[in-house]
């Protein structure tokens, strides 16, 4: 209620953390409660000191509530706050966007929170599908490969990311499938053939019969 009450609704604790920050706060990784995707709602809504800032950066790591909202896998936090116009390219410290930091928590079955998550982010038509980050310089797509993530694969390849972007190694997405430290995914085959078809090139079973 403090935020109809003409409270900054951008003001710092003692601790030097923002309201909106603190909405995110704690280790579950399963979405938000009721009462705080209301709490996060009615800080969205306020126009006290010009409203709400969404784009605030956390001390010390950089991340945004966006950031804050994919950790803790809420797609209807990511949706609000998308609304209100966060930034969904900003990186953080470690040089990865929201949706970089989602592609890090893929496996090979997506969760329906992550698939939505995916999905919101993917349709901002400003959004870096081929944005790059860490050691390996790796993209979202390259992520979905690794994880054996069929449907983020079949989704990014659908909102036309990058299948020729090359890591620090010199692979491109495809290149993933086969690498020695990457546990196999029943969907690889499923991969492998979506990733052909984007090449313009044929599936390993359409190729000419006498192998030519």
């Amino acid at each position: 209620m403090l935020v109809f009450a003409g409270v900054d609704p951008n003001a710092r604790d003692n601790n030097g953390e923002y309201t909106l920050q603190k909405i995110f706060k704690g280790p579950d990784t399963t979405g938000l409660a009721n009462h705080r995707l209301e709490a996060l709602a009615l800080l969205l809504q306020s126009d006290s000191n010009g409203g709400t800032k969404v784009n605030i950066r956390v001390s010390g790591t950089l991340d945004t509530p966006l950031h804050l909202a994919v950790y803790r896998r809420s797609a209807m936090a990511v949706a609000m706050l998308l609304i209100r116009g966060a930034d969904v390219n900003v990186a953080n410290s470690y040089g990865s966007t929201p949706l970089l930091s989602t592609a890090l928590m893929w496996r090979a079955e997506l969760q329906d929170s992550e698939q939505q998550i995916l999905e919101l982010l993917s349709e901002r038509e400003e959004i870096d599908l081929d944005v790059v980050s860490g050691v390996k310089r790796r993209t979202a797509l390259h992520y979905a490969v690794l994880a054996g993530a069929a449907t983020a694969v079949d989704i990014l390849l659908e909102k036309k990311a990058n299948f020729r972007v090359k890591d620090a190694d010199g692979h491109e997405p495809i290149d993933l499938l086969e690498g020695p430290r990457r546990r196999a995914s029943p969907a690889d085959g499923d991969i492998r053939a979506m990733l052909l078809e984007a090449a313009g090139e044929p599936p390993p079973e359409t190729e000419n019969s006498e192998g030519v």
